[in-house]
């Protein structure tokens, strides 16, 4: 590169006689303004790369079933890679499926499981446990199974990850594939990379959120079952902190049996909605949830709710569980009523025993007396026989 710089001389008449010029070597400059659009260039796509990760990263954070997100992670992935062809396989006790695909909608899905599962790209980076990346599918014997879709899709080369997670758990494996034979820039490695992470972040959260529905739905069923009221109270505190009421955060079908309601009316209800003026008559069950929530420990006692019908009395266990109160209120009704029975059973007898007692006193004393005569050695013959 010369910069060229030029002056016509003229002579009396006017007419260009000469000129004068100068030239100047620009080759370093014009390398170091090369290099500097080659920079902003690639910092411009450093910055799509971000804006699109975290595009991606906002997306993630909204509800959607496994299918869904990893659809959009493997999207981001093709848009770095500037390509249309991808695919994100997951791996559990030996199987391998397709959970997100683009560029492949035409082939059925056994076919493409098949491929993945023998010689896709995906699977070789899941048996490897390592970053894949072929620049040329045609010359690897590994990928020969894959040749004939390759070919139709005019697909030349691919990079894939494996998806492990922190415990060093293979979780799965994504894939893009290229139009053309090369390898991947640090750049698509880097952006990879993180659509990767992203991925295996989604799924341990997926697979943590289902273990915890499961765990739920099998205790609410646990509740459900059970024929013992049960209940969780969250605390309603007046601005100043102090305690005033409960809410019913969670309740099973027995608690709301005795509450004579159904469950979903009275699942977020205070009690004092549902019982007005409660803690006036049983001021003693509001004192021990208190004491149980301020002394983090778990209460035990019985109590008889006289506003139910028929005078229900229940056994209560009230546990601190965070900010709130699990109960369990078993109904010992007909216990404490067989108790006031056999309490009533035993002062009658006691009231009979007396009574006998008294009545006997009279009768058995000159009984008494005969027998002690009987048996005196002073005693006449005509006295025993009397006695």
């Amino acid at each position: 590169w010369v910069l060229l710089s030029g002056h016509a001389a003229t002579d009396d008449r006017g007419q260009v006689c000469r000129v004068y010029g100068a030239g100047i070597d620009i080759s370093p400059r014009k390398r170091a303004e090369d290099e500097l659009q080659r920079a902003q260039a690639a910092l411009g796509e450093q910055l799509d790369d971000l804006r699109r990760l975290h595009e991606l990263s906002s997306r993630l954070l909204e509800p959607g079933p496994l299918d869904e997100q990893m659809r959009k992670v493997l999207r981001t992935a093709l848009d770095i890679h500037r390509s249309a062809h991808g695919l994100i396989t997951l791996s559990e006790q030996g199987r391998i499926w397709v959970v997100a695909q683009e560029g492949f909608s035409d082939l059925p899905m056994e076919r493409l499981e098949s491929l993945a599962r023998t010689g896709g790209i995906c699977e070789i980076a899941m048996r490897e446990r390592t970053r894949t990346i072929i620049t040329d599918l045609a010359a690897d014997a590994r990928c020969r199974p894959l040749l004939s879709v390759a070919s139709a899709k005019r697909l030349r080369a691919a990079h894939a990850l494996p998806l492990i997670n922190e415990a060093g758990e293979l979780l799965g494996a994504m894939s893009v594939f290229l139009d053309e034979a090369r390898s991947a820039s640090s750049r698509e490695k880097a952006a990879m990379d993180m659509c990767a992470n992203k991925a295996v972040v989604f799924m341990e959260r997926a697979r943590s959120r289902a273990a915890l529905e499961e765990s739920q739905h099998r205790f609410e069923a646990v509740l459900e079952a059970s024929a013992v009221p049960f209940f969780v109270l969250r605390p309603i505190r007046h601005a100043q902190g102090k305690l005033e009421d409960f809410r019913l955060d969670y309740l099973n079908t027995a608690a709301a049996r005795v509450l004579g309601r159904p469950r979903l009316q009275l699942q977020g209800m205070a009690l004092l909605e549902v019982i007005p003026g409660c803690w006036h008559l049983i001021p003693e069950v509001f004192a021990h949830y208190q004491a149980a929530l301020d002394h983090d420990e778990t209460r035990e006692f019985e109590v008889t709710m006289t506003m139910l019908p028929g005078r229900q009395s229940f056994h209560c266990v009230a546990s601190p569980m965070g900010q709130a109160l699990a109960v369990w209120a078993a109904d010992v009704t007909e216990r404490k009523r067989h108790e006031q029975l056999l309490q009533e059973a035993d002062r009658r007898k006691d009231e009979f025993l007396a009574t006998l007692a008294h009545e006997l006193r009279n009768p058995l004393a000159p009984i008494r007396q005969a027998a002690n005569l009987s048996k005196s050695p002073t005693a006449s013959e005509a006295q025993k026989r009397w006695s």
